[in-house]
């Protein structure tokens, strides 16, 4: 269309003037035919900039818009809030290398931009720009159609932007053209999605879509994503992703597109059906990925591939994936979650992962292949109505359960094994490898069971069985395995036979098959048909083959083939007689006929008359046998059942780990068996009964015997050694020879009473024990092993290298060891338990009725004895005979306050036994255990510890009165002393010593007065102190470490009568509360801990006498007599030590009375006039009275402290001001009391006037 002629300004020609003529002409093209007229860009801009386009006018609908090549036009900027933007020319079309930008929001908020754009296209080139300014969020929304004009591509990027960023085509905005698309999101940042959603539906889009995000961080969330939000939504053609994301909101949003390709990092989430049947599903990279969520939603695609590594997952319940085929396909990526399986279509799937999902799987239409000969796995129930096939070159086995009237065929050189019950199929052909049935229940086959040339069938463990309703066909080359048991083991409408058939035995039953019943004219029923059977078996007559311990044959009986068996022991004559027994897994056999002893010279090497079971299936004996040969268990079980009897073997040989020999179901009280042996990790099986082993050469068992009220009886003159774990309980008879308990490898730890016969031995070696009475037999024990001696036992002779420990008591059942014979000590230990007391305490009692020999250590463990005096000895070993043996006391004994010492009798009556003595040589001096004075030390150091004097406190601070609110003078001081105390107990037996260590801390809170003169003082103080002491006993020997630490808290106040110079009366009180952690540690013995706490509180008073002074010197003299009265309430927890004795504090509630003079004189040097510097030595005499002795009461027992009733101490020190702020003070002390008691203290203290 030609633009409207206008006159120009100030023209003068008069052809442009307004007239008739004028008129008519511009009519006259008014009425010619009209066309939009083309504006092309020119710049670089704003689409509604005049500079932008060609004709230099804003777009209007008259003018159809073209961006050329090399140009971008975008449209104006969004910011916060909500926008719409109409273009407003007649349409815009974006040529070859042309750009439309919508650019994002300018700052960091939420933008939300509808655009109205007329006629839009984007040619093959063309590029449509989603381009962010800033970190907002951007959401575009284009409400008019759009057409990407083919046939080549059209690029819509770059997407970018640390935020979500993306482009909505909503309902009303159509999508047409034939064009690919080319999605590219550079991603940037992590929060959000860069996206294109179509919201039109039933689009006529021919394209594909290729979708692409870039950028390290191209996974999760920050992938780009292309959403179908309307059914038909995307097109006819298909979907390509990289590193991003296809989404399906709607119901049938994809329906319509012809396939989608999942490459490296990309994600298809199906949030709701996909019904496209002849569509194809690619998973093209090792990380690509479906996601089909949300319940029962259904993904029904056509063709599906896949490479190993990608995977389809299902998330919600009653998911489906339906694949329909129209071509054979290979799926190597696993399929997992909650998804059901559905195959249709007629071609075949195979499926090589290893897949997991927990739905069923059908077979509707085509084959379902599981592996392609090396991976694929199942592990759902299958219902097969077509075709499934089973292809594996190594083991596998399907746990879950077939069902359905398809085919099934097993391909693949491997075995395959069904083990779920129950199952059954429509046919089976074994055309590669070996089917092996496991079920339980019968495997049921409504067509024909084939097994083709080459191929094998197993059945019969665990009493498989097969049933077929059409033909059973065993082809030419075959192999059928079958073990029996449920005969017939298989039933069929008819039988085609060929092939081979192995017999593997008979199935391990709840009642496994006698020999009785199929042995000589007895024949199993193996195969049962209703129409007959045709051909027969290869290898007709048959020859054995793996089943070495039975001959046997077979035939066809009328419509039946029957087996008839011989056993090779006692019918093989010499080319196939053996002693061998191979029992194959899940296998056993009862021979209930007698095997005795068989003449001959046997082509298989066999002597006869020896047995050997080799595999792991059962081996049952129920007979009474007579062969005399060995017995040689290899694998698995030999079970003696009924009347069982192989006691004229030889020997009996477990000759590897897991060989059992069991007796549990033997008739009677047990078995016998001669020279027994058998190898670490092999077992016996007793059950609670009784086994008896003779042996005429040495051997050892180092197997294990199980955990049972068993017995074992041994006989024979060689020794028989046990080494693995002896669970038994029953009793252990030894009737000959020697029975050798060897824990080299941690068994052989017995819990048995042992009977034997006098001339036996029982020897414990390399860490072995026993516990239990031994009743009698010679005993030898090594240095690593031990006896638990439970009740009295009767020894012939003992030597002992070890310990012998006497358990116990639980009552007064004290024990007795006696030997009747000779005693030797290597070395050994011997534990026994007194009732410590007087002469006449129970005891366990080692009683020598022969000699003893070498040395032993005795350990005496207090059985709740209170301790007493025990002058002549409690007597704890007896010897009849010779004396020679040394029993030397292993530690401690000690009772209540006594220590007791292991020795001798002391005349010629008594020198040959051994004693428990609570005396010493000293006349009438009982042995005190050095423990009563460390508890005495730790309970006197807690009561006198925070014990002060006013002088510990001297010297005054500015403080706020807590009463007035006055600011007066305080003191803020603090104490320290280390002291050291020396004592020893009332006996005199044990001296302490102790050192200790005290802080204080106190200081004035209120002071006030009540004429002026007088003043009142209230303070607070808090300390901590320990003590650390050691009491050793004269006596004994024996040491005991006390320790006692803890805190106190209290207050304290002070009156003076005269507060400017403190002459004059004075009265001084606190009071302080005290807790304590204490500990006594006694030689050999296991520490104690306890607690004790209590109120320590004190009053003082004193008067100060001025005595003169020299004034030339700056001296004054003073002395100062004083009394303190300090009540002691600390007290001990009573307790009770781990050795029974009970403890408890005595001396709590002393009080102590302090007399004494201070005498010190006040002054300072000429130089130190108008300096407030004043010095105040001082000489302090006292004399201290406690009223109690601290001490403790050990059953009854009292132990105190000895001297301290009546203390003389002397104190000398200085006081000195430094300045107004400043004061120091300190102190040496020395107590000296009687009966050796002292204690050295030094003090020094300090104070700070603020």
């Amino acid at each position: 269309m030609l633009p409207a002629l206008k006159p120009r300004a100030g023209d003068n020609n008069p052809l442009f003037r307004f007239s008739p003529i004028y008129s008519a002409v511009s009519l006259a093209f008014l009425m010619l035919p009209v066309h939009a007229q083309t504006v092309t860009s020119v710049a670089n801009g704003q689409w509604d900039a005049t500079a932008t386009w060609s004709n230099g006018l804003a777009p209007s609908a008259s003018f159809d818009y073209v961006i050329g090549s090399g140009s971008t036009v975008n449209s104006p900027p969004a910011n916060f809030g909500t926008f719409s933007y109409a273009f407003d020319g007649g349409s815009l079309t974006v040529q070859d290398g042309g750009t439309l930008s919508l650019p994002g929001n300018n700052n960091s908020t939420i933008g939300n931009v509808t655009y109205s754009i007329p006629g839009l296209t984007i040619n093959s080139g063309g590029t449509l720009a989603l381009s962010m300014q800033s970190v907002g969020n951007t959401d575009r929304t284009l409400t008019t159609g759009l057409t990407l004009a083919g046939p080549g591509t059209v690029s819509i990027s770059p997407i970018g932007g640390t935020y979500a960023n993306g482009l909505t085509l909503a309902p009303t905005a159509a999508l047409s053209g034939s064009a690919n698309v080319n999605m590219t999101m550079p991603v940037g940042g992590v929060f959000n999605r860069k996206y294109l959603r179509v919201s039109s539906a039933n689009n006529t889009y021919s394209g594909n879509w290729n979708i692409t995000s870039t950028g390290t961080q191209a996974t999760g969330d920050a992938r780009g994503a292309l959403y179908a939000n309307a059914a038909n939504a995307l097109g006819t053609g298909s979907v390509t992703l990289s590193s991003s994301m296809l989404i399906n909101e709607v119901t049938d949003g994809l329906n319509s597109i012809s396939g989608v390709n999942v490459g490296v990092n990309s994600v298809v989430l199906v949030n709701a059906d996909w019904i496209a049947p002849t569509a194809t599903l690619a998973l093209t990279a090792p990380t690509a990925q479906v996601t089909v969520d949300g319940a029962n939603t259904v993904m029904n695609i056509g063709n599906l591939t896949g490479v190993a590594g990608s995977s389809i997952t299902g998330t919600g319940t009653g998911e489906i994936l339906g694949l329909s085929t129209t071509a054979d396909s290979l799926y190597a990526g696993t399929i997992g979650g909650t998804l059901s399986l559905l195959k249709t279509g007629a071609n075949t799937l195979t499926l090589t992962g290893n897949n997991t999902y927990s739905g069923s799987t059908t077979v509707n239409a085509g084959t379902l292949q599981i592996g392609n000969g090396t991976t694929g796995s199942i592990t759902t129930d299958i219902t097969n109505n077509a075709a499934l096939v089973f292809n594996n070159n190594s083991d596998y086995t399907y746990n879950n359960v077939l069902s359905g009237t398809g085919s099934l065929t097993k391909l693949g050189s491997g075995m395959l094994t069904f083990t779920g019950d129950p199952s059954s199929q429509g046919s089976v052909t074994v055309s590669q490898g070996t089917l092996q049935l496991l079920q339980n229940q019968p495997f049921t086959i409504a067509g024909d069971y084939t097994t083709e040339a080459g191929a094998t069938t197993n059945i019969g463990q665990i009493n498989s069985t097969l049933r077929v309703g059409g033909a059973f066909v065993q082809a030419a080359g075959s192999i059928l395995n079958i073990t029996l048991g449920s005969s017939p083991d298989i039933v069929a409408q008819s039988a085609i036979l060929g092939g081979t058939l192995l017999i593997r035995g008979f199935s391990n039953d709840l009642v496994p098959v006698k020999a009785s019943d199929v042995l000589n004219d007895n024949e199993y029923t193996m195969l049962r048909t209703t129409d007959g059977i045709t051909d027969n078996l290869e290898n007709t007559p048959l020859t054995p083959s793996g089943l070495d311990y039975l001959l046997y044959n077979g035939r066809v009986s009328g419509l039946d083939y029957n087996l008839g068996f011989q056993l090779a022991w006692s019918e093989g004559g010499v080319a196939d007689g053996t002693g061998t027994f191979t029992m194959a897994t899940n296998t056993a056999f009862d021979i209930d006929v007698a095997l005795g002893d068989q003449v001959g010279t046997f082509d298989s090497g066999w002597d006869g008359k020896s047995l050997t079971k080799k595999d792991d299936g059962l081996l049952i004996l129920s007979a009474a046998n007579t062969y005399t040969g060995s017995t040689t268990i290899e694998d698995g079980t030999l079970a003696l059942i009924g009347a069982a009897d192989i006691s004229t073997s030889s020997s009996t040989n477990l000759t590897q780990s897991g060989a059992t020999l069991s007796i549990a179901e033997v008739s009677g009280n047990g078995a016998s068996v001669q020279n027994l042996s058998g190898v670490s990790g092999s077992q016996l099986l007793l059950a609670g009964k009784t086994f008896t082993v003779t042996n005429s050469v040495d051997t050892t068992f180092a197997g294990d015997i199980d955990a049972s009220n068993a017995g074992l009886i041994k006989n024979g003159e060689a020794s028989l050694t046990l080494s693995g774990k002896t669970a038994y309980t029953g009793q252990t008879q030894i009737d000959g020879g020697t029975l050798v308990l060897d824990g080299s490898t941690g068994g052989a730890q017995l819990t048995s009473n042992v009977v034997g016969q006098s001339g036996t031995q029982l020897s414990f070696v390399n860490g072995a024990s026993l516990t239990g009475s031994i009743d009698p037999t010679d005993v030898s024990i090594d240095t690593t092993s031990q006896w638990n001696m439970t009740g009295n036992s009767l020894v012939d002779n003992l030597s002992n290298s070890g310990t012998v420990t006497f358990m116990a008591p639980t009552a007064d059942d004290f024990k007795t060891l006696t030997v009747a014979g000779n005693y030797q000590g290597n070395n050994g230990l011997l534990v026994l338990n007194t009732r410590l007391g007087s002469n006449a305490s129970l005891t366990d009692k080692l009683v020598v009725e022969g000699n003893t020999s070498g040395t032993t250590l005795v350990q005496i463990n207090n059985a709740g004895g209170i301790g007493a005096q025990a002058l002549q000895g409690i007597e704890v070993i007896t010897v009849g005979g010779q004396s020679d043996g040394e029993f030397v006391q292993s530690g401690r004994i000690a009772a209540g306050a006594y220590d007791y010492t292991l020795s001798r009798g002391l005349n010629a009556l008594t020198a040959a036994n051994w004693y428990l003595i609570s005396n010493n040589l000293e006349p009438n001096q009982l042995t005190e255990r050095p423990e009563g004075g460390a508890y005495s030390a730790n309970l006197a150091a807690a009561n006198n510890m925070f014990v002060t004097s006013i002088h510990d406190r001297l010297g005054e601070t500015q403080y706020i009165d807590v009463l007035t609110g006055e600011q007066k003078v305080t003191s803020m001081w603090l104490r320290n002393e280390g002291g050291h105390n020396r004592s020893r107990t009332q006996s005199g037996q044990a001296n302490t010593q102790a050192n200790r260590y005290v802080v204080q801390l106190g200081g004035d809170i209120a002071q006030w007065s009540n004429n002026g003169l007088d003043r009142f003082h209230l303070g607070l103080m808090a300390g901590y102190g320990n003590s650390k002491s050691n009491t050793v006993s004269r006596l004994s020997g024996y040491d005991a470490k006390g320790s006692v630490n803890g805190y106190s808290v209290g207050t304290y106040g002070t009156w003076y009568a005269n507060a400017v110079d403190k002459s004059g009366l004075y009265v001084d009180g606190w009071a302080q509360y005290s807790w304590f952690n204490n500990n006594v540690n006694g030689q050999s013995l296991v520490s104690e801990d306890y607690k004790s706490k209590g109120i320590t509180a004190s009053v003082e008073s004193g008067y100060t006498f001025k005595l003169g002074e020299n004034v030339a010197n700056n001296m004054s003299y003073f002395i100062q007599p004083k009394a303190q009265l300090t009540w002691m309430g600390v007290k001990a927890d009573d307790h009770t030590e781990t050795n029974g004795s009970n403890i408890s504090g005595e001396g709590d509630g002393n009080i102590q009375t302090r007399l004494g003079v201070k005498a010190f004189l006040n002054g300072y040097n000429d130089q130190d006039k108008g300096k407030d510097r004043v010095f105040q030595p001082f000489v302090e005499t006292n004399w201290v009275h406690n009223s109690k002795d601290f001490g403790v009461n050990m059953n009854g027992v009292s132990v105190n402290q000895d001297g301290a009733a009546n203390i003389a101490e002397l104190k000398v020190g200085v006081e000195g001001q430094l300045n107004k702020q400043v004061n120091l003070w300190g102190n040496i002390g020395q107590q000296v009391g009687n009966k050796g008691y002292s204690d050295t203290a030094v003090m020094l203290g300090g104070k700070y006037n603020f």
